[in-house]
């Protein structure tokens, strides 16, 4: 197994699935354009986030979108998960493990020591980040005046 940054190619695939990470990690939420969901990764990596790819047995199997942000409050950095997408043929078999193992060991080589990310109440990746570790930080509530 090997985790490393994405190339071109790779890439290229993340970027034809971008619009079902975004579906699946909102729980079909959003009402944006797939060009639009496009646009808000690319703008990440301009702004120097970075995707790794797991690759087992020569199969890419999932990847994940990260980078360092700093906290404003307490002017400390963190690691930051903005996307974490396993290929519905590879769930259930610690793709998405060993992708937040690496990321853990990725910040606390950068002697950072602290990784967020957000999550969809409702999204069943949730019960995996918390067997993982992560804890609520923050809770974002809203109110529908919608009838």
């Amino acid at each position: 197994m090997t985790i490393r940054c994405a190339k071109e190619n790779e890439l290229k695939r993340i970027n034809q699935v971008i619009p079902k990470v975004f579906e699946e990690a909102m729980m079909g939420m959003l009402n944006l354009s797939d060009a639009s969901l496009r646009d808000m990764s690319n703008q990440l990596l301009m702004q120097g986030a970075k995707y790794y790819v797991l690759i087992e047995d020569h199969v890419f199997k999932g990847f994940v979108l990260i980078d360092e942000k700093t906290d404003d409050f307490i002017q400390q950095s963190y690691g930051f998960i903005y996307e974490l997408y396993v290929f519905e043929t590879y769930r259930r078999q610690g793709v998405a493990e060993k992708l937040i193992d690496f990321v853990n060991g990725y910040f606390k080589s950068q002697e950072i020591d602290e990784v967020r990310l957000n999550v969809h109440v409702q999204n069943k990746a949730k019960l995996l980040y918390e067997k993982m570790g992560f804890q609520e930080r923050n809770v974002t509530m809203s109110m529908n005046f919608k009838k």
